[in-house]
């Protein structure tokens, strides 16, 4: 499948701008709890402000802190390292993406 790379600062600048130029409020501080009711859910803030929500995406991860699961959970783990580096000549394909290959014969 198709791989790409993103530079985050840009992504996070361009992504800022969008937010301010459309008029998204910013409230720093950590939710706590999330109460989803009919039409709206509410964000409780661990400063003790609560914010009236129509979208809520938890973005928590592996924590899952504010989501709530009927059966037991346990989704693993997976680790990855990887670096950029900047070289003249390579044995790599570039048509080709190789994603967490642990072979060492190449």
């Amino acid at each position: 499948r198709p791989y790409g790379r993103v530079n985050r600062k840009q992504l996070k600048s361009k992504m800022m701008q969008k937010c301010i130029s459309n008029g998204v409020k910013f409230h720093q501080a950590k939710v706590v709890k999330v109460v989803h009711e009919e039409a709206k859910s509410l964000l409780i803030c661990n400063d003790g402000v609560t914010i009236q929500a129509a979208v809520v995406l938890d973005a928590t991860g592996f924590s899952r802190c504010l989501v709530q699961y009927d059966k037991p959970y346990n989704p693993g783990y997976q680790v990855a390292y990887g670096i950029v580096a900047e070289v003249e000549e390579h044995p790599f394909d570039v048509n080709k993406m190789i994603f967490m290959d642990w072979r060492d014969s190449h």
